[in-house]
């Protein structure tokens, strides 16, 4: 139980219905970021980029026709200018490049009548201009979807060099083989098959993550992508589960809204529903729940679990049940509340801890129920790369539910389990926040820059991102 509640109260400082439990933005600033990487990643590649073989017929007229394949091509120069990109407001991504440069070698082969014949050549295309503009949406899954609506190629100009074989009789034709044409027709079906391969990424990725055997996180999309002139949002479920069950919480998700960043590539907000409903699921999964025995306890505690130690709180105990070892179920009577507040985070705890003596047979007797109830408040920052904090209690109350060995005041236990709490307990958890976690990277992205920054209902992370060279 408290291994889940301390996750709890980490989820609730890494703060990540209809209404999402979470939002992501990317900016103008992430997608440029992102579209250089891409060509960065094309400049580093384009030497094993393919090119599907050429084939065609040159009409000679009267002297029949010229059946020719060019096969086998390879890029040897590609000279790639900065992309430029942005945000279509109402659909997607427009984008384009211009003044690409590229230069290929391959293998020609030539069928004409009963002659056949072949060689090399190097084909340089000059001067070419893309312009693109991608559809982003969602499919019925919640995963994120692109398609291209539109590709407006140009083509400044070609010059090809042929080698080998009688290319010296086939250099005659090349203006009547209008390689341009050809060149200019291959490239958006080639840039609609490279979207295509994207696409199918997407519809392979995730949509939940098992994050660990207790917790399920679901986090498809709950609209289309929201796509303005200077970002694109992204409202998730960001729902947890159990394990072992699949029931929906009793409350919903609020909305909240972003603040607007243009300094930061990324945004992230996670609500207080999200973190809520990860409580929900582990009290529904019955993880909220542990047995304490006197084992447990220190062995320089004040108070061990046994019916003569506890005859300083309730002196008729160890008369009735004299020098007997204790057990305590405790376990969550409500699901654990996070609450969001400005630079603030609130956990509400609501227990109840339920006392028996243990038989020489190690039957256990009932010796009265307590009602357990804390709040704790906490403050979270990021700085060095690592998500730092501080924990407080600010009420700690005991109750006495029901007792079948008779009345007793339950102050002074509480008084001593309060200081317990804040002189043992509460520093070693302080000192761990202190201490840190660092923020995970995935597939090579470094995230720097971070800032984090407690809202009401919801905590936000802005961020810019780093692609590192062996994650490309």
């Amino acid at each position: 139980m408290w291994r889940c509640l301390l996750a709890l109260l980490s989820l609730g400082l890494c703060a990540f219905g209809v209404n999402p439990g979470m939002k992501a933005t990317l900016t103008s600033k992430g997608l440029q970021y992102g579209a250089d990487v891409v060509a960065d990643w094309l400049r580093q590649r384009a030497g094993g980029l393919h090119i599907p073989d050429i084939s065609g017929e040159i009409d000679l007229g009267l002297l029949g026709s010229v059946d020719y394949t060019l096969s086998r091509m390879r890029v040897v120069q590609f000279d790639l200018p900065g992309p430029t990109v942005g945000f279509y407001e109402g659909t997607g991504v427009k984008g384009g490049v211009a003044n690409l440069n590229i230069i290929i070698e391959g293998d020609w082969n030539l069928r004409y009548l009963l002659i056949r014949d072949s060689g090399t050549f190097e084909l340089g295309v000059y001067n070419v201009e893309v312009s693109l503009l991608l559809e982003l949406g969602r499919d019925p899954a919640g995963r994120p979807s692109v398609s291209c609506l539109q590709c407006d190629p140009h083509i400044g100009g070609t010059q090809v060099n042929f080698h080998g074989g009688l290319s010296w009789i086939y250099k005659r034709f090349v203006d009547r083989f209008s390689i341009e044409q050809i060149v200019l027709n291959k490239i958006c079906p080639m840039v609609e098959d490279s979207v295509g391969v994207l696409e199918g990424h997407l519809a392979q990725m995730k949509v939940s993550i098992q994050v660990n055997p207790s917790l399920l996180l679901e986090f498809p999309l709950i609209n289309t992508p929201v796509v303005q002139t200077s970002d694109m949002e992204l409202d998730l479920k960001g729902e947890f589960y159990g394990g072992q069950t699949h029931i929906e919480p009793p409350f919903t998700a609020e909305p909240f809204e972003l603040p607007w960043d243009r300094g930061h590539m990324i945004s992230v907000g996670v609500s207080e529903f999200s973190l809520n409903s990860a409580a929900f699921a582990c009290l529904s999964d019955g993880l909220l729940q542990a047995n304490i025995t006197d084992s447990m306890i220190p062995k320089g505690s004040p108070i061990h679990l046994n019916t003569s130690n506890f005859g300083v709180f309730i002196p008729q105990l160890p008369k009735q049940f004299p020098n007997m070892l204790m057990m305590l179920l405790t376990y969550a009577t409500e699901a654990p509340v996070v609450s969001f507040q400005p630079d603030m985070v609130t956990l509400r705890l609501s227990m109840a801890a339920k006392a028996f003596a243990i038989e020489p047979d190690n039957s256990l007797v009932p010796l009265f129920k307590l009602g357990v109830y804390a709040n704790f408040s906490g403050k979270a920052s990021i700085s060095d790369g690592m998500l730092k904090g501080s924990l407080e209690m600010t009420n700690f109350t005991l109750s006495l539910d029901s007792s079948e060995v008779g009345p007793f005041e339950t102050v002074p236990l509480q008084n001593l389990l309060s200081f317990g709490i804040k002189m043992k307990f509460l520093p070693e958890v302080n000192a761990k926040l202190r201490a840190g976690f660092p923020i995970p990277t995935t597939y090579g992205i470094h995230w720097v820059n971070l800032s984090l920054k407690v809202n009401q209902g919801f905590v936000s992370v802005v961020t810019d991102a780093q692609v590192s060279s062996a994650g490309g």
